[in-house]
C-alpha cells in the first residue's frame, strides 16, 4: 500500500507551510495502526497535520490533488483505523467547493484561477465515487453515513456548480 508515494516529486509541490516534502511521512502515519492510548492517536494527529497543510483555511494547494488518491487508497484498506476522519476531510473540502464565492472580492483572473483549482480538487474527489459507494454499505453506521453524505454532496455540486 502507498507504493506510489515515492513516484511523486514532493519537493516541487507546496502546501500551506511551504514545500510538500513532509507529506509522504504524514500520509504513511495516517495509514499506521498504532494507537498509544485513548488520548494519543498518532494517526489522527498526522491526519490533522496533513489536512492543515493541503487544505488550510479553505485554501487548496498544488499538493492537495496528489494527496487525495492516497486518501482513497486508505479508505479501501481494511487496516485503516480512521476512515471516518479521512471521509470527513474529503467532505470538508467539498463543503468549501460548494460555497458560493463573493465574486466582488476577486478579479476575473483570480476568480477563474480559484474555480479552476476547485474544479481540479472536485474531480480528484469525484474519482473516489466507487469507493464512497462501497463504504456507504459498511457495517459501521458513521462510515456509512459520511460516505453517503459525500456521495450526495458530489451530486449537489454537480448540479449547483457545474464545472
Amino acid at each position: 500500500m502507498l507504493e506510489d508515494l515515492k513516484k511523486i516529486d514532493w519537493g516541487k509541490l507546496t502546501h500551506a507551510y511551504g514545500k510538500a516534502t513532509d507529506l509522504p511521512e504524514l500520509i504513511t502515519k495516517v495509514s499506521s495502526e498504532q494507537q498509544i492510548s485513548d488520548e494519543i492517536d498518532p494517526t489522527k494527529t498526522a491526519l490533522y497535520s496533513l489536512m492543515n497543510r493541503i487544505f488550510h483555511q479553505g485554501n487548496f494547494y498544488n499538493s492537495t490533488i496528489y494527496v487525495i488518491p492516497f486518501f482513497l487508497e486508505l479508505l479501501l484498506d481494511d487496516h485503516t483505523q480512521n476512515k471516518i476522519d479521512v471521509l470527513n476531510v474529503l467532505l470538508s473540502m467539498l463543503y468549501i467547493i460548494s460555497e458560493e464565492e463573493d465574486e466582488s472580492e476577486f478579479t476575473t483572473e483570480e476568480l477563474n484561477e480559484l474555480l479552476g483549482v476547485q474544479r481540479t480538487v472536485y474531480q480528484s474527489i469525484l474519482r473516489g465515487r466507487k469507493t464512497y459507494s462501497l463504504l456507504s454499505t459498511e457495517k459501521d453506521p458513521q462510515v456509512k453515513k459520511i460516505a453517503s453524505e459525500l456521495l450526495s454532496t458530489l451530486e449537489k455540486i454537480k448540479i449547483d456548480k457545474p464545472f
